[in-house]
């Protein structure tokens, strides 16, 4: 006969235990925070620079466009340059452009961005219209506005020059012929612009036109304002500070306050006399003094 029996009992084995978690201090805890501010601090100054720098290399490539248009529209006509500003063109056709309407006219035709609109297809995105807070011009189809606030201002006053209705030349010392630029490579054709305007909230990072140091009307205030565009001719130093430039000759690049305010980049005579402080001895045409239009 069978009897059931049980194995002798072993040592009895306690629980595995665990020491309970301890919670992080108080100076822990704000060391962490810190951290992490520090860390959300520098991931949206990253961001914001990268978003900068994909601007400035949009705004080259579309310096690079405008003065290959510029130079088109100069072969074109036997090496005589288009007017930077002109009051004597009444209406300009839209082209390929998409805009309703078939013309533009008045102040919109005088400015150049229509004017050189066949050199460079009617693509006005990406080359005139560069900053996001600028594309509503042409999800309005507004043909004036698209004209006011290019991205880059043109040089007018050296560039082409500036013809008032009922003149017969334009301001005196404009580079006229490709051929008259003594320092093309040097000669600034285009730059970043900037307009304050009373139709306009806040900065539009754009205009159509940009000014000298220098100028019959008026010269630069001593030190660039944000706050005021005119206070540089309307020149916007808005990559990290200096303004992206298309040379006369087709070259491009960014020039800091020191180079902008050296008039041997603005004027003809300047360069050619090796004069960075030069005043032009001019008046526009009617001996009136700068507008801005």
């Amino acid at each position: 006969m069978f009897t059931n029996q049980r194995p002798p009992a072993g040592p009895t084995r306690k629980p595995d235990t665990f020491p309970s978690p301890r919670g992080f201090t108080l100076t822990e805890t704000l060391v962490t925070l810190c951290i992490i501010a520090v860390i959300g601090v520098i991931c949206v100054n990253l961001t914001t620079r990268f978003r900068k720098s994909g601007t400035t290399v949009m705004e080259i490539g579309a310096a690079r466009t405008m003065t290959a248009a510029l130079i088109m529209a100069a072969d074109e006509n036997n090496g005589r340059l288009p007017f930077g500003y002109d009051t004597t063109i009444n209406s300009l056709p839209t082209g390929g452009s998409g805009f309703r309407g078939g013309a533009v006219h008045g102040e919109a035709a005088h400015r150049y961005p229509w004017r050189l609109a066949p050199y460079f297809g009617y693509k006005f995105e990406g080359n005139t219209v560069i900053d996001r807070s600028l594309k509503y011009t042409l999800e309005k189809k507004d043909t004036y506005l698209l004209s006011l606030m290019p991205s880059l201002g043109m040089n007018v006053y050296n560039v082409g020059g500036y013809v008032e209705l009922g003149s017969k030349e334009p301001i005196e010392g404009a580079i006229r012929r490709m051929s008259e630029a003594f320092s093309a490579d040097k000669t600034i054709a285009f730059a970043s612009a900037r307009l304050s305007h009373e139709g306009i909230e806040g900065i539009a990072p754009g205009f159509h036109m940009v000014t000298p140091p220098i100028t019959p009307g008026g010269d630069w205030a001593e030190n660039y304002d944000p706050a005021r565009p005119s206070s540089w001719g309307n020149i916007d130093l808005r990559h990290n500070g200096k303004a992206v430039v298309g040379f006369l000759d087709g070259s491009v690049g960014t020039l800091g306050p020191e180079e902008l305010t050296d008039m041997r980049h603005w004027n003809n005579d300047a360069a050619r006399d090796n004069d960075r402080a030069r005043r032009p001895i001019t008046t526009l045409p009617g001996g009136g003094g700068r507008r801005d239009r």
